[in-house]
């Protein structure tokens, strides 16, 4: 209400308005219009990260050929997807492009069986054991695998690849067989060496490794932590020293 203020003189004052990013404008209850927070957006963009998946399950369209046959083992590692098949062929998967590329190598064995196919972490090196026990090593780079005469006798169960703290890659590992025993080697062609650690009591079938080297919490001294399965056993190694000592610091 203006009135009774003629006699007072008013000098213009310069307005202007502050910058409030009203996009968008949030009414309340009251109709009133609140000025955009950004925290809101914030606590939002939480919310929707909450609902990201982990995982998501993607079919990749890619089935065996009738001359492969059918899948015997798979395995996954870096964006390739290793496959043995019933008739002997490998089949690698790259999964890291627009299109699917598929690589078929055919083992030069007629009358075997696949056991099971392992790969590294970097997809690198494959092993793959056959019921034979005959086992073949493919690197990425080759074109057909490599026949492991060292290992000519074994049927391998499980494998863990061997790598110091630090290494991205290795051509070492640690695996055990069908019969309870526990190899070390490295599929380097040149390395015609072959340690074996030890055998389990009963020769039951060794079915998972896995080997890790770590720092100790207190001491900082690098360790090395080893544990076996069995189908009713596990069995932890722990210590330092190399890897071979500490297998080899108890009787199992």
């Amino acid at each position: 209400n203006l009135a009774g203020m003629e006699d007072f003189d008013f000098d213009p004052v310069p307005f202007a308005p502050a910058e409030v990013d009203l996009d968008p404008i949030d009414i309340d209850g009251d109709g009133q219009a609140m000025a955009y927070d950004e925290k809101d957006d914030e606590e939002d963009e939480g919310d929707d990260m909450d609902d990201v998946p982990i995982f998501e399950l993607n079919k990749v369209p890619w089935a065996p050929s009738r001359n492969a046959g059918i899948i015997k083992s798979l395995t996954v590692a870096s964006d390739m997807v290793v496959i043995a098949t019933k008739n002997l062929h490998v089949i690698r998967l790259h999964l890291n492009s627009a299109r699917v590329k598929e690589e078929d190598i055919e083992i030069p064995r007629k009358t075997d069986r696949v056991h099971q196919i392992f790969v590294d972490d970097s997809a690198t090196h494959a092993l793959i054991s056959l019921q034979s026990g005959e086992n073949y090593h493919l690197e990425v780079s080759y074109r057909e695998p490599k026949l492991l005469g060292k290992l000519k006798g074994l049927v391998i169960s499980s494998v863990s690849w061997v790598k110091r703290r630090g290494e991205k890659k290795t051509d070492r590992c640690l695996f055990g067989t069908t019969t309870g025993a526990l190899y070390e080697t490295s599929l380097d062609p040149k390395d015609k060496t072959i340690r074996k650690i030890l055998e389990l009591d009963g020769g039951s079938n060794i079915t998972g490794i896995t080997v890790q080297q770590l720092p100790d919490e207190r001491s900082g001294e690098l360790m090395w932590s080893v544990l076996l399965a069995t189908a009713s056993r596990l069995y932890p190694f722990r210590g330092a020293g190399s890897l071979e000592e500490v297998l080899r610091s108890e009787e199992r």
